[in-house]
């Protein structure tokens, strides 16, 4: 007999067998699956699962004329407090004239097994606590559930179609495993769309502040083109985004509760460090520029520096960004993603190609060139700004978030109402969720 781990992968009865309790925790944590394990394993997998941050458990449904009670080493595990998180539905849900309330419902059930025509209420009562739920069913009687549910999961062989159709996610192969896979691919997907946001904000708006704030301060001249600034909307910051794109996911990814419905994309964290990165790059391109007029360099000299100062100060910004909190001094920044290290390359050479080609460097406003002493300063620049956004990254939840969070949440309310993801939820289920608060 196969069991699951939770990774995705599988793994032998006699490899469990070999493993300690915090070892196989370990293993299967993170994750809510259904596996039919062997019998002696069954029971150590349910209580490896119960002791992580998972999602709430699915249900099965469609045996409704079973009599006999469900035991523990038979259900679908889950995080949620009591001592035991696995119950059959049919003794709690509303539907089974159970006086508990909702709330209480919800850490009670597992579940193992729902009434037909009870699913949908189990899944709401899970709703008050704001846990995430998930559903699988394959079965007619299982839509309302796997509608009303954060993520209906349907059987792509042999689900019906109205399951199909009332789902969010359907597994091709039946196979619970998938179930993980998928978890992890929306979870990487979901890190690097914040990670490509991340990158870009700061970056636009730094080329528009660094002209700004140049006039602002009585500068006679604009640090940067607009030809300078059109090449980094253009190519610089795509190639430093498909970069980000291509990132794997991190290593705690499954390790993390889940993400909350209708949390915003463009949270708090981005604007803060929207807001900091991009003072940051206004600070170095501006004191470059004019580094530059106080030693007597000629202006398309000292845009040359202040341009090449803020690609370079965004590449290193885009290596902190592949960590949005971990550090990425560390030797993982080496593994994983071959694309970081080319999409660096690239954008190097080109700078090298605009700064000295004949032609191409007079159509930039750099025909020039720069001295070593220039790239030496844009060097330091880059090593500065890798080295204050990772010690910002180390301060950022402990110290500066607390003393910034009131702003920033002023701020996010009138984020647009299209960068937050809608959540919707069947009258059923708020109807249920209404009688469980009262």
């Amino acid at each position: 007999m196969l069991d699951i781990a939770g990774d995705g992968s599988v793994i032998t009865g006699p490899e469990i067998d070999a493993m300690d309790d915090v070892k196989l925790r370990s293993v299967v944590n993170g994750c809510n699956i259904y596996a039919r394990a062997s019998p002696e394993n069954k029971l150590r997998i349910v209580r490896a699962l119960q002791t992580g941050p998972t999602y709430k458990g699915p249900m099965d449904g469609d045996d409704p004329d079973d009599d006999g009670p469900p035991s523990e080493d038979e259900g679908r595990a889950t995080s949620a407090p009591g001592p035991s998180s696995v119950a059959d539905a049919r003794r709690v849900a509303p539907g089974g004239g159970s006086p508990l309330g909702s709330g209480e419902i919800a850490i009670q059930i597992g579940t193992e097994k729902a009434e037909v025509g009870d699913e949908d209420e189990v899944v709401a009562a899970d709703r008050p606590g704001r846990q995430v739920v998930a559903m699988t069913g394959d079965g007619v009687n299982d839509a309302p559930a796997l509608k009303a549910a954060d993520i209906g999961v349907a059987m792509g062989i042999t689900g019906t179609d109205v399951s199909k159709e009332a789902a969010k996610m359907v597994l091709a192969d039946d196979n619970f495993a998938t179930i993980v896979l998928a978890v992890k691919e929306g979870r990487r997907v979901w890190d690097n769309l914040r990670k490509i946001l991340l990158f870009n904000l700061p970056v636009n708006f730094a080329q528009g502040t660094s002209i700004f704030w140049a006039y602002v301060v009585g500068f006679k001249e604009a640090p940067l083109t607009a030809i300078q600034v059109l090449y980094v909307n253009l190519i610089t910051a795509i190639t430093m985004g498909m970069m980000l794109a291509a990132e794997p996911a991190e290593p705690d990814i499954m390790q993390r509760p889940p993400r909350r419905p209708g949390k915003r994309l463009l949270g708090k964290l981005i604007l803060w460090r929207c807001a900091f990165v991009s003072v940051l790059l206004v600070i170095f391109v501006l004191g470059m520029f004019e580094w530059g007029a106080a030693t007597g360099l000629s202006l398309p000299q000292r845009r040359a520096e202040a341009f090449n100062t803020l690609v370079f100060g965004e590449i290193a910004y885009a290596l902190t960004t592949r960590f949005v909190k971990a550090t990425s001094f560390h030797p993982r920044s080496f593994r994983g993603n071959p694309l970081c290290f080319i999409s660096i390359a690239v954008t190097a050479a080109l700078q090298f190609m605009l700064t000295y080609v004949p032609g191409l460097n007079t159509f930039f406003y750099m025909s020039e060139g720069m001295t070593g002493i220039q790239w030496a300063r844009v060097f330091v620049c880059m090593v500065l700004v890798y080295a204050i956004v990772e010690v910002e990254k180390a301060l950022v939840d402990p110290c500066l978030m607390p003393a910034v969070r009131p702003i920033l949440t002023f701020i996010q309310h009138h984020v647009p109402k299209f960068l937050r993801i809608p959540r919707k939820v069947t009258a059923k289920a708020k109807a249920s969720i209404q009688r469980g608060g009262r």
